[in-house]
């Protein structure tokens, strides 16, 4: 609706933009706009408080439809429902499969199978959450009673496609094969640091098996560009765009060279995002790949059918906590809800005990119906493009798309995503990010709810999970026969599985015909956001099984409760954020009378306003002094002016906490200091 419109509805005079801002800044009282209400994105893009039809009347998106190329508001005409693809697992075949049966009945509708990483070929990583599978007939446990024909299936292979995917094939009617069964080898490099061959036989590799799709008929994607390797070391969304989509380009490019077509490559592609809590950032980064991927194929000389964009969206373990876990329900449901309202076609919620442990029935049902309440209570999936058209979203897709787009040309300067990595280029980028991010939750700039703000120490642990108990399985593998030479055709590959051979003699026989492998010397580190206070409340977790009680931090308030009240609450949640319990304060002017009380205690926090700390703080800072024989720390709350800082600190305060202070720092330093008392 435009302001002519609304003219028509409205009984008082529309205020122009200039109008609204003198107001805007007299409200500020003198703070200035540009700083207060300017928001400044790990993008590089400032938004404005505001958006005027006027910041997008330029933009070609305004007058695209769904399902019209590029694809910007959806790839469809009419949107249909997204699949339910909630991951799946189990310590054997045959758990696996009884936990598929029990979701698929409860509106799960893809088959998303996660196979342990010596499934994948990576033998020497750790991994306790994937399904211990070796041939054939161990998917055919896992298939079990389950319609394959009826379920799309996703299922993850690492950096080889034809060993999983020869030996799924085996084990069920060809005929009933589809959705995603998919390699991406750049993914694995990028999270690994190496592959035990070469990029180049890889990519021979997803040429061959996606050859043998094609030929087939089936309606199976065997390319999936992941951006989790980029998102979870802390990528902003433009930096993980541009690497999907080099990635992306990368593979279609080889895939041509190997005779595909380019539409043959488009279509055996799928690209899967992780979508984080900042919702309007990531619906605005959905609906950018999907325009910037069209263009990409349509220079490929793709058509436009070969131009869509086919989008799987996880729910980001990045933003997920060990701390206070059920939080995490939340911080699912709004990631689920911004990957629904971009358009996007498959939708993982992961579960809230991801971080910790592996999922229980519980933790997935919750996660599945979330999914479930957002598409058939809420209605999303009826409502096409629901962002299309709000000025802000369509301005902040433009802003995104060009910064990803120019990142994306830096990475294509460089010779293209294997060469980027190899040179660190996008490591760079992701590591100055995950800098600011993390000075921003440390500031406490960036709130982590039950994190850095809101902590709950009483918080109760999860309930053990008696489903773990089955992952303490030996997961060995036991030897198997040789497969004596490699096989040379993807039909070669589904003969040698239908045979008996097992995934880890089939991985074998192609290292060992490798010539090289695939190195960077940085790989992509795997970081959460809230991993730096977890360890800091590890350590007070540890002082109290040492001690038998839990540190503490003591609350000493001057003057009237209603004046240094707000301070001490501040300085509550400060201390309560770092692991140590604290009390209801002290009135200054009786702790006197609580001296044997506080004779043993190691850390005081004194709260009041400027004007009484200045005036009554050194003369009771010196009387905690005498009043207590061993080292103490001494906090005030507020940054003080010079002069009352000299006061203070010649009295003997510590440190001073404050909006602007480096919570994680200063509570880190105190936890290092009260380790030695």
């Amino acid at each position: 609706m435009k302001p002519k419109d609304l003219d028509k509805f409205s009984e008082f005079p529309i205020p122009t933009y200039e109008e609204w801002r003198q107001a805007a800044e007299r409200s500020l009282k003198g703070a200035p706009f540009e700083k207060k209400l300017l928001t400044h994105l790990y993008e590089g893009i400032t938004t404005e408080p505001m958006y005027q039809e006027k910041d997008v009347e330029s933009l070609a998106t305004l007058s695209e439809q769904p399902g019209q190329f590029p694809f910007t508001r959806g790839t469809e005409h009419k949107r249909d429902k997204w699949r339910v693809s909630q991951e799946l697992s189990g310590a054997t075949p045959e758990v696996l499969n009884e936990h598929a049966l029990n979701d698929l009945a409860r509106g799960q509708n893809v088959l998303h199978l996660v196979l342990d990483e010596a499934a994948k070929g990576n033998p020497k990583k750790d991994d306790d959450r994937g399904v211990k599978v070796e041939s054939a007939a161990d998917f055919q446990l896992i298939f079990e009673g389950i319609d394959v024909e009826k379920y799309p299936m996703h299922l993850y292979t690492g950096a080889l496609l034809s060993p999983v995917l020869s030996t799924v094939a085996a084990s069920i009617d060809e005929g009933k094969l589809c959705g995603i069964i998919a390699c991406d080898p750049l993914s694995e490099l990028a999270k690994q640091g190496e592959l035990s061959f070469s990029l180049s036989a890889s990519y021979d590799d997803m040429a061959e098996a996606s050859k043998w799709v094609i030929d087939k008929q089936k309606d199976i994607r065997t390319v999936l560009v992941q951006s989790d390797a980029y998102h979870n070391g802390g990528a902003s969304a433009a930096d993980e765009l541009a690497c999907a989509l080099s990635t992306g380009v990368e593979y279609v490019s080889e895939l041509m060279n190997r005779g595909l077509s380019a539409d043959q490559a488009g279509s055996a592609m799928a690209f899967s995002f992780s979508i984080g809590s900042q919702s309007f950032v990531e619906i605005a980064k959905i609906r950018s790949a999907r325009l910037l991927w069209a263009a990409i194929m349509k220079a490929f000389g793709a058509s436009e059918e070969g131009s869509k964009m086919f989008i799987h969206a996880r729910t980001s373990a990045f933003t997920k906590a060990k701390l206070d876990p059920y939080v995490n329900m939340l911080r699912g449901t709004s990631e689920a809800f911004s990957a629904a309202v971009a358009g996007a076609d498959s939708i993982q919620v992961s579960p809230f005990d991801e971080p910790i442990q592996p999922s229980t029935s519980f933790s997935r049902r919750i996660a599945r119906n979330t999914s479930l309440i957002l598409m058939e209570e809420s209605h999303l999936a009826a409502t096409q493009d629901a962002s299309g058209g709000a000025w802000y979203v369509e301005h902040l897709t433009d802003e995104i798309a060009k910064k990803a787009w120019q990142k994306f040309q830096e990475i294509e300067a460089c010779g293209g995503m294997s060469q980027a990595l190899a040179e660190g280029l996008p490591q760079a980028w992701i590591n100055e990010t995950w800098e600011a991010r993390l000075e921003d939750v440390e500031t406490r700039k960036q709130t982590v709810v039950g994190v850095n703000q809101y902590a709950n120490l009483d918080e109760a642990l999860l309930h053990e999970n008696k489903e773990a108990a089955e992952w303490a399985i030996d997961r060995t593998r036991t030897a198997e026969k040789s497969l004596e030479v490699q096989p040379a055709s993807f039909d070669e590959w589904l003969h040698a599985a239908k045979e008996g051979y097992s995934l880890s003699a089939m991985y074998k026989v192609i290292v060992e015909d490798s010539n090289e492998q695939a190195r960077i010397s940085e790989p992509v580190e795997s970081r959460r956001l809230s991993m730096p206070y977890e360890q800091m409340r590890d350590l007070s977790k540890q002082f109290e099984q040492k001690k038998g009680e839990r540190a503490s931090a003591v609350l000493i308030g001057i003057g009237p409760l209603a004046k240094y009240k707000p301070r001490a609450d501040f300085a509550a949640g400060y201390f309560r954020a770092g692991g140590f319990e604290v009390e209801s304060p002290f009135n200054a002017d009786s702790i006197k009378n609580s001296a044997s009380d506080l004779a043993k205690e190691h850390v005081f926090v004194i709260c009041g306003t400027d004007e009484d700390l200045k005036e009554h703080a050194p003369a009771l800072i010196s009387e905690l002094k005498q009043m207590i024989s061993h080292d103490v720390r001494i906090y005030i709350t507020g940054k003080q002016k010079d002069e009352a800082a000299a006061l203070l600190n010649e009295a003997g305060a510590t440190e001073y906490i404050h909006m602007r202070a480096n919570h994680y720092e200063q509570l880190m330093n105190l936890w290092n200091w009260r380790a030695r008392q």
